[in-house]
């Protein structure tokens, strides 16, 4: 089987897993831009594109707990969407709620933000359980994605790692200082910790910078890669939703 080395982030239980990097960020770029484009009015055409990639995120994680434990960060859209029904006056009233009116096209509003905001993370989360982030990188710049948009999504995803290790350093030299956070006079001390790091960063990226081109970069990345399997199932879910997408297009 190809994929000779997996790394031990991620979920090494996944059927998808050693199947192409470029094949499955492609995917979800076709579901994504599909789920942008349509809305839940489309009832037939929303649902199957729901469906494709409810059934990518099964193929991509061996339990659901995995997905629903990372899903924090949709909880702004959620809260935000919670407000639509009461605030958006589009379309008849349809009920109330401890006397706040409900419009009907509020209700619509708000049933888009939740499930495009809930399937995008979970793709999100999907993608990124069985493909590492360098493969991710390497992927966009093979679907021809501009090249500095993928140099910098590189040196981000390499610099926050080096950022956070930087700053649980700090804080650990800290702690072993004795110093304790008790509130706002504390501030300038903290401050102070947080323009150093700033500082800090600035110069290595100096460096970096300076190590890059006296070495001949010339906005290329060159990424190891190796040989991937393919899968059929992946190839008839984006089928599926070009089709859907082309049948709502025409109706």
């Amino acid at each position: 089987m190809s994929g000779n080395h997996i790394s031990q982030h991620l979920n090494s239980k996944s059927n998808l897993i050693y199947i192409s990097p470029t094949q499955k960020v492609s995917s979800v770029l076709i579901f994504s831009l599909s789920l942008a484009f349509n809305d839940i009015r489309n009832t037939l055409v929303f649902v199957t594109i729901l469906s494709c990639i409810f059934t990518f995120v099964f193929l991509s994680v061996d339990s659901l707990n995995y997905v629903l434990k990372r899903m924090y960060v949709v909880i702004p859209f959620i809260l935000f969407a919670l407000l639509l029904p009461f605030i958006s006056k589009g379309g008849p009233q349809i009920g109330t709620f401890v006397s706040f009116p409900i419009y009907k096209n509020g209700v619509f509003e708000m049933l888009n933000i939740l499930t495009k905001s809930l399937a995008g993370v979970a793709m999100a989360i999907s993608l990124t359980a069985t493909t590492s982030q360098f493969d991710i990188v390497k992927s966009l710049e093979k679907l021809r994605m501009p090249k500095v948009l993928v140099a910098i999504l590189s040196f981000a995803i390499r610099y926050i790692t080096v950022y956070s290790s930087e700053f649980h350093r700090v804080r650990q030299s800290m702690r072993s200082r004795g110093f304790k956070n008790r509130g706002p006079k504390d501030s300038a001390t903290l401050a102070y910790a947080g323009s150093a790091m700033l500082i800090r960063g600035f110069e290595r990226g100096e460096k970096v910078y300076q190590a890059m081109i006296s070495r001949g970069f010339d906005g290329d990345l060159y990424i190891n890669t190796q040989d991937w399997d393919r899968s059929s199932l992946l190839n008839f879910l984006c089928l599926i939703t070009l089709g859907v997408n082309l049948m709502g297009f025409i109706l």
